[in-house]
């Protein structure tokens, strides 16, 4: 940043640009829409397909990976260092992002892949032809302690998390589907549970999901997510997390398309 240079990083989600754009701010005392600072650096801002809030001047923005994509081949405008960040995903605007890079001739650009679960010689191959030698950085990262892990496929998601939330101040449920998830915040509210129940996913409003990620009250409560929890997000004072060991997979119907099926 100190250099000058346009940087652009990559999120899978809205909420994971938004989230990581105002974290980053915080650290380094800049400029976001929500966090006026005027210490350190330039401003850092975020840019999703639903909402813009960056400017030419801005010296680091977190876009969505799909909006980034859609800038870089439709409108040729590309940040000096891009991040593209959970790279694992392999998503499709991903995958579209690294052939650009891989195609053009404009090596004055800078591509930097950050994941903490890929296997780094997938992309060495992929682009040492073009680039030649390409440096691998294995950064520590920080880790959350795991005291205790417990399983069993019999066990039902309402009676241990009720236990856990006797112990614990606040836990995050996992679940496959949005309808999934209101379904258990009923069963929750039907069993008597009084405390804050927060829904997690990818429809929310903005302010509905960080009003989630954020306990700005330090209350007890508990968080339903979809997977939208699952990439770049860490849900503020979590102690406990209950996960169903399930995921939604896509299968091809009869026109070959593929599609998720409840």
């Amino acid at each position: 940043l100190k250099t000058g240079k346009k940087i652009n990083v990559t999120q899978p989600r809205v909420l994971s640009a938004i989230s990581n754009a105002t974290r980053i701010s915080h650290e380094l005392l800049c400029q976001t829409e929500n966090s006026k600072y005027t210490l350190g650096y330039s401003e850092v801002w975020y840019r999703t397909w639903v909402d813009t809030s960056s400017k030419r001047s801005s010296s680091l923005s977190f876009n969505t990976a799909g909006l980034e994509m859609m800038r870089q081949f439709y409108s040729g405008l590309h940040a000096d260092i891009t991040f593209l960040d959970e790279i694992q995903g392999f998503w499709v605007d991903l995958e579209i992002l690294m052939w650009l890079f891989k195609t053009r001739n404009d090596l004055n650009k800078r591509l930097v892949i950050m994941s903490a679960t890929i296997d780094p010689d997938i992309f060495i191959d992929y682009f040492w032809k073009k680039f030649g030698e390409i440096p691998v950085l294995d950064i520590p990262w920080r880790t959350y302690p795991v005291d205790h892990f417990h399983y069993n496929e019999k066990e039902e998601a309402i009676p241990i998390t009720l236990k856990l939330l006797s112990q614990w101040k606040s836990g995050l449920l996992f679940v496959s589907w949005k309808w999934e998830l209101y379904d258990y915040i009923e069963k929750f509210k039907a069993a008597g549970i009084d405390i804050s129940i927060y829904p997690l996913h990818a429809e929310l409003t903005e302010a509905e999901q960080m009003q989630a990620v954020i306990n700005s009250n330090k209350e007890q409560r508990l968080i339903i997510a979809t997977n939208v929890a699952e990439e770049s997000i860490t849900p503020e004072g979590v102690q406990f997390v209950v996960d169903l060991w399930k995921h939604k997979v896509s299968y091809p119907n009869a026109l070959g398309i593929e599609e998720l099926v409840k």
